[in-house]
């Protein structure tokens, strides 16, 4: 769950003319989406995804789509059929969700029928295969933000030599294309 502070040095970024997609929804959903023209929110867990709808409902955010992707490949069903594919990958890893588990949910971007993203947060699950799959949304000035930056496979990223760090802030850390 990120911090209040966290959420607040998201915001000095956000302003109302930005397209903001996010993986892993929350509170942040909420708070976000009154601060930028259109928001698009992909969350794999049914439960709080009907929860987060009810509160999207409830305050009549009419500029978020949010979408469900149910994940159908469970990490039992990887181990069972391709055990060399799931062995190389640590336990963190695992735990966050590998590519072949998660595809159609890193997927869904392409869905949404959105050409650049101004703001994208990468707060889901098979976080270093959302920043890779975002890389064509994004434009010379966008930001990308990863929570739970302490993490150590997200410093494991093949991505990341594709952006420049810009700024850590608590458990946060500020992307941005390189481009050229």
């Amino acid at each position: 769950m990120m911090q209040d502070s966290e959420i607040d040095f998201i915001e000095e970024y956000l302003n109302k003319e930005q397209t903001m997609l996010e993986w892993g929804s929350g509170w942040s959903t909420v708070r976000f989406s009154t601060l930028v023209k259109k928001y698009y929110s992909i969350e794999h867990d049914e439960e709080w995804y009907n929860k987060m709808s009810e509160e999207i409902k409830k305050e009549k955010l009419d500029n978020i789509t949010y979408r469900h992707i149910e994940i159908t490949t469970p990490i039992e069903d990887l181990y069972e059929t391709d055990p060399e594919y799931v062995k190389q990958y640590s336990e963190e890893f695992i735990i966050d969700g590998l590519e072949r588990q998660y595809q159609e949910y890193i997927d869904e971007v392409d869905n949404l029928g959105v050409d650049k993203f101004d703001v994208v947060l990468i707060d889901g699950r098979a976080r270093n295969c959302c920043l890779g799959k975002v890389i064509p949304y994004l434009h010379e000035d966008s930001y990308v933000f990863i929570h739970d930056w302490h993490r150590q496979e997200y410093k494991q990223n093949e991505f990341l030599k594709l952006f420049t760090i810009r700024m850590f802030y608590a458990d946060m850390v500020q992307l941005q294309l390189n481009h050229g």
